[in-house]
């Protein structure tokens, strides 16, 4: 999906989790899986993927799978929505960060 947030381009991946471009593909195999929770700070809203610090992150570590899941207003309750339902996916991540 593509919208735009403050002017920036902002592109989104069938799961709603942000992402550098249309058409994204996840680095697979993956040497990490990173899933990020966060509001507007993780987010990044009016900001260019590339220059936020998740993109940064991807940027930094191409073989890592960067899951960006913020969104602008989440909140703790949200945060524990969006890892039930990965969880009853069968979502694995080696690593979780919360932003708040």
């Amino acid at each position: 999906m593509i919208a735009r947030s403050f002017e920036a381009v902002v592109f989104t991946d069938h799961d709603g989790f942000r992402v550098p471009n249309r058409g994204y593909k996840y680095p697979e195999p993956a040497s990490e899986r990173i899933l990020i929770l966060g509001d507007s700070v993780a987010f990044g809203p009016g900001v260019a993927e590339p220059d936020t610090f998740v993109g940064l992150l991807r940027a930094a570590n191409p073989g890592w799978a960067v899951y960006n899941s913020s969104v602008i207003a989440y909140d703790a309750p949200n945060y524990a929505d969006v890892v039930i339902d990965l969880s009853a996916r069968s979502q694995n991540f080696s690593k979780v960060v919360l932003v708040y």
